[in-house]
């Protein structure tokens, strides 16, 4: 996996991406779905071109946030921290995982 930009990572269609929470504060919870499909917990393991939408939910008015590590089996690895906009219960982010030039 490498980044090449910001939320936009490139990709063999072999190649096993894995998005998982490292750490949270005044979070209730934290989702996934591939390619618009259901939501579920993290961990979250994808092979390929896709995209994942990451949901995280607050238990404040402010001050909350939760980082995510995104790793590749072909190496690469990086943080995303999701931080909370004031007075809003949630936030998503939108990882692309695409081919490689």
């Amino acid at each position: 996996m490498e980044v090449i930009g910001s939320r936009t990572f490139a990709t063999t269609e072999e190649e096993h991406t894995v998005f998982t929470v490292r750490r949270t504060s005044e979070v209730t919870g934290v989702i996934a779905s591939v390619d618009a499909g259901p939501a579920g917990p993290l961990p979250v393991s994808v092979t390929g071109h896709h995209d994942v939408t990451v949901n995280v939910g607050f238990s404040s008015q402010s001050g909350g946030f939760a980082e995510i590590d995104i790793a590749g089996s072909e190496g690469g690895t990086t943080t995303d921290r999701i931080v909370q906009m004031p007075s809003l219960p949630f936030r998503n982010r939108v990882y692309t995982l695409g081919a490689r030039r």
